[in-house]
């Protein structure tokens, strides 16, 4: 089978191809050449191999286009990331809760809606978060159980820097977590004992 070149053309804007352009370089199956070249009317995607690859490449970059899903909302830089394309980014899953309710306290705007995170917070800034919720939860994975404390420990953890140990630590002494049949969980609702600890910990 020989091998061909093919030219394809994606519109976008600024900051968006950029964005882009990183993502589909990083995330696309191996072909012969892969070259991107950001233009005034958006990408120039070159590609060099066997039809076949071609095809299978060019398949995906459509689909992390379309999952791209970036737009503006409340404001100039307030944006829109399906989750779908947040999990092909990071190759994680999470809670979109967990992560809007730690972008919110970190002072950022973050609404999740129609399985989309709408937030003005920048997309490194939302991957960088993911990670350090994957990283937390699977450290805590075997030492508490039940969703919604785990929630808590990780956010209050995330937006305070704090360790686990010290979240725990801090919790059990203000009575927002105790032991039950030799389990840790929360003695509140998860957002209601966030809000409690941070205040209580921020402000010390």
């Amino acid at each position: 089978m020989p091998l061909v070149k093919r030219v394809f053309h994606i519109p976008c804007r600024g900051d968006e191809c950029l964005e882009l352009a990183t993502i589909i370089s990083e995330k696309t199956p191996i072909v012969e050449a892969l070259d991107i070249d950001i233009t005034n009317s958006g990408l120039m995607i070159t590609m060099y191999g066997y039809k076949t690859d071609i095809k299978r490449a060019w398949e995906n970059i459509k689909s992390i286009v379309k999952n791209y899903k970036v737009t503006t909302a409340f404001g100039k830089t307030t944006k829109k990331y399906s989750l779908q394309f947040l999990v092909e980014t990071t190759r994680k899953t999470f809670p979109p809760q967990l992560l809007v309710e730690i972008l919110n306290y970190m002072g950022y705007k973050a609404l999740y809606n129609n399985e989309e995170i709408i937030t003005d917070a920048s997309l490194d800034l939302v991957i960088e978060v993911i990670n350090k919720i994957n990283i937390i939860a699977e450290n805590i994975r075997y030492k508490l159980k039940g969703k919604t404390t785990k929630y808590y420990v990780i956010a209050a953890s995330i937006i305070t820097g704090k360790s686990v140990e010290e979240i725990i630590h801090a919790s059990m002494e203000k009575g927002l977590m105790a032991k039950n049949n030799d389990e840790l969980i929360i003695t509140k609702e998860w957002r209601k004992a966030l809000k409690e600890i941070l205040e209580n910990m921020l402000s010390a």
